[in-house]
């Protein structure tokens, strides 16, 4: 069966979750994630790891997934989702696959990935961050989500209270906050440096070529062995609105003299300023800046001052 023109969505994973909404025809903030799995013809199951050991590890993917949380059927239109997660990411995790569900671009059917794998760690994270964005669309619906983000201030308890309206979690609620946000803001997520692993493996390895690298560790940051000592926290990825100016990349390492170490070694949030140069850049100006510690994490948000709102604030045009 061939498409017309109309019918194509092209590769932005944002367009298949609002197509899917104009489908639906849904006007509403709240998007209840079983109804949209009724529409797409899914019936979900629960995933028990033991129990559907068996299929996991026929399928290839049984040693890879040790904390699977879902998993779809396209064929048997079967999803099935784990019973153990909390329900604020049991809703996203349905969301998630839904936003796989929807993507034409997504293979439909089970891949691996690692050893013998069938897709490579890249192409497996785009298509990770694709569903994400799609599954988002539907689960955040945009023209609600800008109307509740805009009414409230540019803070940690703002992201809290829209959390708790779309009974999404905090970090995918903050992370579809920071993309459509329209201050001058972005999260870093920071947690504790294990690159200090990573180097004794290096060091302790027989074959000088071979780095031991975790999966979540960006391949272009080598362990650093230098004499220099080793920060204490790195950055593990960073969100920005489309105005953020700067490109803050994962892995950057953390020192102790700034407000993100303070608040991690505290377990307290804090506000104030933090240097660009905390992020390794030459510039010299500071960020507005607010720190949450969450399970061993820090989640700062920070931010920049629009100069272009204050240049048009309070200025009538003469005809």
């Amino acid at each position: 069966m061939t498409k017309t023109f109309d019918d194509y969505l092209g590769a932005r994973p944002s367009l298949y979750g609002r197509n899917l909404l104009k489908r639906l025809g849904n006007q509403k903030y709240y998007v209840n994630e079983y109804d949209v799995i009724d529409f797409l013809g899914y019936e979900i199951k629960p995933l028990n790891p033991e129990e559907h050991k068996g299929i996991l590890e026929y399928k290839g993917i049984g040693d890879i997934f040790d904390d699977l949380c879902a998993i779809t059927f396209y064929r048997d239109n079967i999803m099935f989702i784990s019973e153990s997660m909390p329900p604020t990411r049991k809703r996203y995790t349905i969301f998630h696959e839904i936003g796989h569900e929807i993507n034409e671009h997504h293979p439909k059917g089970l891949v691996s990935i690692g050893k013998n794998s069938d897709i490579d760690t890249t192409s497996y994270k785009l298509a990770e961050r694709d569903a994400f964005l799609a599954g988002a669309e539907v689960m955040f619906p945009l023209k609600n989500f800008i109307n509740d983000s805009t009414s409230l201030s540019l803070q940690f308890s703002s992201i809290e209270s829209i959390a708790q309206r779309y009974c999404g979690s905090f970090e995918a609620t903050a992370i579809r906050y920071t993309l459509t946000n329209q201050n001058i803001m972005a999260i870093v997520v920071v947690k504790e440096n294990d690159l200090i692993d990573n180097i004794e493996k290096f060091t302790n390895n027989s074959s000088p070529n071979e780095y031991l690298l975790p999966l979540q560790i960006p391949f272009s940051q080598k362990p650093n062995l230098s004499p220099t000592p080793i920060a204490p926290l790195r950055v593990q990825y960073c969100i920005r609105s489309y105005l953020f100016p700067k490109f803050i990349k994962s892995g950057i390492e953390i020192g102790e003299d700034n407000l993100i170490y303070k608040s991690w070694k505290s377990n307290i949030s804090l506000t104030g300023e933090i240097p660009a140069s905390v992020f390794g850049s030459s510039a010299k100006f500071n960020y507005t800046a607010e720190c949450r510690p969450i399970n061993g994490r820090v989640f700062v948000l920070l931010s920049l001052p629009d100069n272009q709102l204050k240049l048009f604030n309070g200025v009538s045009l003469c005809g």
